[in-house]
């Protein structure tokens, strides 16, 4: 079965023109390199290079092999950045929860701009809140601040008729983010 280690060995032969060469390069003993090589032309059904003096040349269709195996181990680093930026929250969805009034202050146009700047593959979702709201984290009166991220779920965040349109003066104007991706509060 054809692995992505028989795809970056192929790429290091074609390269290099040598298997000596590639396996150097690769940090592996030539003789298993050339099984490798071997069993990756068994399984794909054609010759992939031929012998010229002590190095090596693509045939035909290994020049065409070498676009497609260039392509699917450059898919397969995008796939594994991309698990990589989700588990580390620079990717997904942030819903974030306001009372109203805080959209005309112009701190969170500013706040969630800067944010999509910095993180260009979160995709923002902006929901307002009824301010005083007992259900929700942080929702009785006079609670005031942000709650912690993941108070209420993925989903969980509703508009309630009626939004306050300007925050309460006796506490500061709150915000809720939900729990779809983790983003440390200091980001926003």
């Amino acid at each position: 079965m054809m692995e992505l280690r028989h795809l970056r060995y192929f790429v290091a032969v074609a390269q290099a023109e040598h298997f000596g060469k590639a396996a150097a390069q690769l940090h592996v003993s030539q003789s298993p390199l050339s099984r490798q090589i071997a069993q990756l032309e068994e399984e794909v059904g054609v010759e992939l290079f031929t012998p010229v003096g002590r190095g090596v040349k693509l045939t035909p269709a290994g020049r065409s092999f070498l676009e497609g195996a260039r392509a699917t181990l450059a898919r397969a680093a995008l796939a594994v950045e991309d698990a990589r930026a989700t588990a580390q929250g620079r990717v997904g969805t942030v819903v974030v929860g306001f009372e109203g009034g805080l959209a005309y202050t112009g701190m969170l146009p500013k706040v969630v701009s800067r944010f999509r700047a910095r993180h260009p593959r979160v995709q923002v979702r902006l929901l307002p809140l009824e301010s005083d709201d007992p259900e929700l984290p942080g929702g009785a009166p006079g609670s005031g601040g942000v709650p912690a991220a993941g108070g209420a779920g993925a989903g969980e965040l509703r508009s309630r008729p009626g939004s306050s349109s300007a925050p309460r003066g006796d506490r500061p104007p709150r915000v809720l983010l939900s729990a779809e991706i983790k983003v440390p509060l200091h980001v926003l």
